[in-house]
């Protein structure tokens, strides 16, 4: 018998749904050979981009704007420049700046609370609803846009819908607070 006995023709088309949903999340491929199979829908808020088999989010989108954060114990004893050489640091006031999205605010020098009205991002609900590290440090660089230094607290922020209609939330962690205002965009 010749080798390829009992092999699939090499020539027919495949039609299978894991072959032709392979990477797509949503919408019917296209294969003229194929009869039609559906890949998905997509969740509310998102509309299947037909031709892309991608699902994209339709839903309200919102800045999210770093508005102050507050540092609970305002003294010099728990900066860590505290355990270098004093010819080299001197323990300050905090200076307080707010890690969120990927961004960072501007440090507010030597002082236990700061204000900031900063745009660190435009999220999706979803994206709120999972929830975004926020990081409260204080500000121990001697180098000109280089943040680093003492962790305060760290916290989750999670919004809902109405939390984000609201227009406004504070998250606390232990030793501070960072409020933040949202604004809808679309």
């Amino acid at each position: 018998p010749p080798a390829d006995a009992g092999a699939p023709d090499s020539g027919a088309p495949r039609c299978d749904r894991e072959w032709l949903c392979s990477d797509r999340q949503c919408g019917r491929p296209v294969a003229r050979e194929c009869p039609p199979v559906d890949c998905g829908t997509c969740g509310a808020g998102y509309t299947c981009e037909e031709g892309l088999g991608r699902c994209e989010y339709t839903g309200p989108l919102w800045a999210l704007r770093v508005v102050s954060a507050r540092v609970e114990r305002c003294d010099t004893s728990w900066d860590s420049c505290r355990n270098v050489a004093p010819p080299f640091c001197s323990p300050t006031l905090p200076d307080p700046f707010v890690r969120v999205n990927g961004a960072i605010t501007t440090p507010a020098g030597n002082r236990c609370e700061g204000t900031y009205d900063q745009e660190v991002g435009v999220l999706d609900e979803p994206r709120f609803a999972t929830g975004l590290v926020v990081v409260l440090e204080d500000d121990d660089s001697p180098v000109t846009n280089v943040r680093s230094g003492d962790v305060v607290c760290r916290a989750l922020l999670r919004a809902t819908p109405a939390e984000l209609a609201a227009g406004t939330k504070t998250v606390a962690c232990n030793g501070g607070t960072v409020t933040f205002r949202f604004e809808r965009r679309r």
